[in-house]
């Protein structure tokens, strides 16, 4: 993947389904923007352009096709996403957090394809400056979906999101010294887990780092 040359910052929130993906993101835009600290927004994959719309309806068994079509969508979708709306916000200044990008098409889509091939046809895409991976078993991310009262989509069930647990790790491994990937554990109260995503930005990508308290 290319690495980013614009002044604004590309961070992607990845995780399972139900792992808290949105309600970070939410939470960390709700946090800068009260803060005045920096310039940053949300966007989303698939997006709600016209191919991110194809991919929802299969997503939602609206339609039917292949494995191969449905990850050349993802990527379709990404493409139209960098061109329409993160690059010119980067080159802007503007940071962004990606709610889902690269690593969700490794981690999904190697259910049914080769990863490899996978990270090929995405490999002309801009790399994240930072991903946070929120770190959440599949059973937990299940009762979460199902306490909301969310419908159970495509990838949703406990024992696929098993393996996208499994294919998440063997991406970060691929990927090893080549991307900068921050764990985050999942499994606590909202408000803890956004105050470790907050420092986590601060020191990564703004450079700023809290004192240690002695």
């Amino acid at each position: 993947m290319l690495k980013n040359p614009y002044s604004g910052k590309l961070i992607a929130i990845e995780g399972l389904d139900g792992a808290g993906k949105s309600t970070q993101t939410g939470a960390v835009i709700s946090h800068f923007n009260a803060t005045c600290a920096a310039q940053i927004c949300a966007t989303f994959e698939p997006t709600e352009f016209l191919v991110g719309g194809l991919v929802r309806g299969r997503l939602l068994n609206e339609w039917s096709c292949t494995p191969e079509c449905l990850q050349l969508l993802f990527a379709a979708d990404r493409a139209d996403h960098l061109e329409k709306e993160i690059l010119p916000l980067l080159e802007r200044g503007v940071n962004i957090i990606c709610d889902r990008y690269f690593l969700s098409s490794a981690a999904y889509g190697s259910i049914d394809c080769e990863m490899d091939w996978l990270m090929q046809i995405n490999s002309t895409f801009l790399a994240p400056d930072l991903t946070i991976y929120l770190d959440i078993s599949a059973p937990a991310c299940i009762k979460r979906m199902l306490d909301n009262g969310r419908s159970i989509e495509l990838f949703e069930k406990e024992e696929i999101l098993e393996k996208v647990g499994e294919n998440y790790k063997v991406a970060f491994e691929k990927l090893k010294g080549g991307m900068d990937i921050a764990y985050v554990d999942g499994n606590r109260p909202p408000e803890s887990i956004t105050l470790d995503v907050v420092n986590l930005i601060n020191e990564k990508i703004f450079n700023f780092r809290l004192p240690k308290v002695s």
